[in-house]
Formats: structure tokens, sequence, C-alpha cells
């Protein structure tokens, strides 16, 4: 056998050999049998290396070995980048997914996936997802999609995650979530609802608080920046410290014209719904509002006054209170509704009768939310803020009325709440303990380090550090 017979040999073992090595490259996913190929490939090499003795010949080899096989390795981890997608007004989520920058037959099958635990086709505009992506890496000119969750409850997520074969596996994880306790407090600069939604209640919280506060505080008139708030309630919160849920209001307090009240939560046995107490068990809703419509200012006081349409001075004969039109109104008591009609000047004009000769008076409406012979409650909505009859603007004008006579609102000593006794006060003192017990762990001041230097010696003498927590 000729040099050039020999070298052409060895280059088409060299071949063989370049084949048999690509089987085993890391990237490939396709089934392999290893034992024939490594049997092959030691026949190869015995071959190649008796060659390479027959001939004595370095210079074949260095001819074959001057194109060698490119043996491909595990690459290194490939880098991640997340995306956030809200499904837009219109879009599909199929759509969306497209906009992570995958190819239409990757979207396609992430949304063949997704299907297994969601509606895909009825999904709606503000939906959104985080998707963990590789981005194209110059063999092709899109992205891929490593991972994908989804949020399909307030304490679900479907996952997704590629698998092998280009795959995707789904499955549906539920996040954990414990109840705790919040007490959201600060000062009322602004308004109640501005400053308690910075600490943290949501508005229905803060409605509900502001209604309590209605029977004790002219917001109007009484309340102060520097007047201080404080409301407890659960809330239900994952893992993350996200918030999923808000439960009832325990307890709200507010401080004002020098004086503190506190309200507490408590469902008396056999009563339809909870009411709230003072400390002393004494029920705090007040037989009458001082102010039925939240959010509002006074704009004119009981008392003779100028009136602003007629030019002459005559008795105004209840409260005006600012507010824009269509702002809710409130029922001041527990009553039936005895007018809901025109009545010329008044406008639009509401009237309630309520228990010992006692009836409250609402004009100027833009509409009613009751009728006549209607029984309301206390704080139930019965109208709404308008401009109707001899107004000048939108304004709720309120009237109190004790046996026929209009009386001042400010100045009305409408009777008190129950107080509770007996084993109702147990209870409700038990309840109003573990309140307490929850303000006294937020309103304690935290623990302060003071560093003293020199107290403490080490083995070999040198100063130490002492760290003492008060």
């Amino acid at each position: 056998m000729t040099h050039d017979q020999l070298g052409q040999s060895l280059r088409s073992i060299a071949g063989r050999a370049r084949r048999l090595m690509a089987q085993f490259d890391p990237r490939s996913h396709a089934p392999r049998r290893y034992l024939p190929r490594l049997l092959a490939g030691g026949a190869c090499c015995a071959l190649l290396i008796a060659g390479w003795k027959m001939t004595g010949q370095q210079g074949a080899l260095a001819n074959v070995m001057s194109s060698p096989p490119r043996l491909s390795v595990a690459s290194a981890p490939v880098s991640l980048q997340r995306v956030s997608i809200e499904v837009q007004p219109g879009e599909t989520l199929q759509a969306a997914v497209t906009r992570l920058g995958v190819s239409p037959e990757e979207a396609q099958s992430v949304i063949a996936a997704l299907a297994q635990g969601l509606d895909v086709v009825n999904v709606k505009a503000g939906l959104s997802f985080e998707a963990a992506m590789a981005q194209p890496d110059g063999t092709t000119p899109y992205a891929r999609v490593a991972s994908l969750s989804l949020r399909t409850g307030p304490t679900t997520l479907l996952m997704l995650a590629r698998g092998p074969a280009d795959s995707f596996n789904t499955r549906r994880v539920e996040e954990p979530v414990h109840e705790e306790t919040v007490v959201a407090q600060g000062s009322m600069e602004g308004s109640l609802y501005e400053a308690a939604l910075r600490a943290g209640a949501t508005p229905e919280l803060t409605a509900e608080a502001a209604k309590l506060f209605a029977s004790k505080v002219d917001f109007s008139r009484d309340i102060q920046p520097t007047d201080r708030f404080r409301l407890v309630f659960d809330h239900k919160v994952t893992g993350t410290g996200r918030a999923v849920d808000y439960g009832e209001l325990l307890y709200a307090e507010i401080g004002a014209n020098g004086a503190t009240s506190r309200f507490y939560r408590y469902q008396p046995l056999n009563a339809a719904e909870p009411q709230f107490y003072d400390e002393n068990g004494r029920n705090i809703r007040g037989f009458l509002l001082h102010t039925p419509v939240e959010a509002a200012r006074v704009t004119s006081t009981f008392g003779m006054r100028m009136h602003p349409i007629l030019g002459y001075t005559r008795m105004h004969q209840g409260i005006d209170f600012g507010a824009p039109i269509g702002t809710p109104v409130y029922a001041a008591g527990d009553g039936v509704v005895a007018e809901a009609q025109w009545s010329n000047g008044y406008g639009r004009w509401l009237e309630i009768r309520h228990a010992g000769g006692w009836a409250t008076g609402y004009g100027h409406l833009s509409g009613w939310a009751v009728k006549p012979g209607q029984v309301v409650h206390q704080g139930q909505l019965v109208a709404y803020v308008g401009n109707t009859g001899d107004s000048t603007g939108p304004h709720l004008h309120y009237e109190i009325i004790k046996n026929g006579e209009k009386i001042n609102p400010l100045s009305a000593r409408a009777p008190e709440g129950s107080s509770l006794d007996g084993r109702e006060l147990v209870a409700f003192r038990q309840q109003k303990a573990r309140v307490d017990a929850a303000i006294a762990a937020k309103s304690a001041p935290a623990p302060r380090v003071q560093v003293a230097q020199n107290t403490l010696r080490s083995p070999a003498g040198n100063g130490g550090l002492r760290i003492a927590l008060r």
C-alpha cells in the first residue's frame, strides 16, 4: 500500500471517527445505543494506530489531524431575562405570548400547555404573566420560553416550564396564606380617607370608619391635620407579604377636640349583625348622625342669615354641606321614609321619621334611593347630593326635627346607645383585650442598640464591643 493510499484510508477512518464522536454531543437529544458505537470506535482507533506504526510516517497522521473532528462540549449556562407582559384590550393571549419574541410555533405550544389549566380563549384585558426568556443565540431570530407563571386566582399560580424535547410541563401552585392583624395609624393630613389609605387601609374599611365617627365628630369643623386616627383589621397575606383578602374592621379610634373616641367591634348573642361599642361596652352608634354625607364641608350653619337668592334675612333651619352632585347621602338613623318628593324651595326633598318623635330632612337632592313607606337603617344610602330648588350650588340641606320643631343639628341631644352587661360584657372584654394587645404590639418602640467600647476583653486582651438591647 502506497503512502497516498494509506493516507486516503486514514482520512476515511477519521471521517467515521468524526461522525461517531458527534453522536456523543451533549446537545443531541436523540436516543443512543452506545455499545456498538464504542466497539466501532475502538476498531477505528486500532486501525489508525496500526497504520501509523506500519508506515513509520508521522506526516500522514499529521495530514489527517490537521482537520480534527470538532467535539461538542456542554455549553455554559444560558443567561435568562425576566419579561412581564399584560394582555391589551382586544388582544388574544397567544398574541400577548408572541410579544415575548418567540416564534409563532412556540407561542402555539405555550398556549396549548396553558390550556390544561386555563381558559385561554376568554381572557380579559389586564391579565399579566411573567416569563423567563432565553434570548436569540445567533442560530435563530426568536427567543425561547424557559418558564412562565400566570396568576389564575388570588392565591393560585399556573406554572409552565420547558421540558425534554422542547415540550412544556404545567402545574398549578397554591400559595400558602396566613392571617395577620393590621394596625393602620397616622395623622389626618388632607382627610381621614387619604390618610387611612396611606396607612394601608382599604377604601371600604375607611368608609366604614368614617360612618362610625360621623355620630361623634363633625369632620368639617372638628378635625385638624395633627389629629390622630387608628384602625385595626385582619387580612390574609402570602409568604411574600402580598395581601390577598381583607377582613372586617375590628377597631376604630380618632382623636379630635382634645378627646379620643374608641370603637370596638362586637356581635352580641342572637344579634343579626355586629355593632360597635366604646371601651366600657356602650353602643357607640348614636341615635342620629351629625354628618349624613361623606367628605363634605359646612357652607352654612343653623340660624339667621341673608338668603343668597331671596335677598333678605331669614331663619336658616338646618345645616348646608357642600359636596359634588351625586355624592351619597345616608340615613341619619333608623326609621321609615315619610316623604320623597318635590318640595318648592327645597327641590327634591326626603324626610325620614325616627322613634321618639324625631325626624330628619334632606333637601336640594339630585335623586332618591328609597321610596315612601320604606324602612331604612342608620348609614343606609337614601339619596344623592344635588342642586335643585332654591340653590346656588351643589349641596345638602340637612334638618333635625323634634316633635315638629326644627332644631340645630350640632346641638341636638339625641338618645344614647344601650350598654352591654352580664355575660355579654365579659365576652366583649375578652375580645377587646385581643385588640388592645395587637395595638400595644404595634405601638411598642423598637429595641435600641447601644454600643459601648472597651467593656469586654478578648482572650488576648484587645478592646471589644458590647451590644445591649433595651
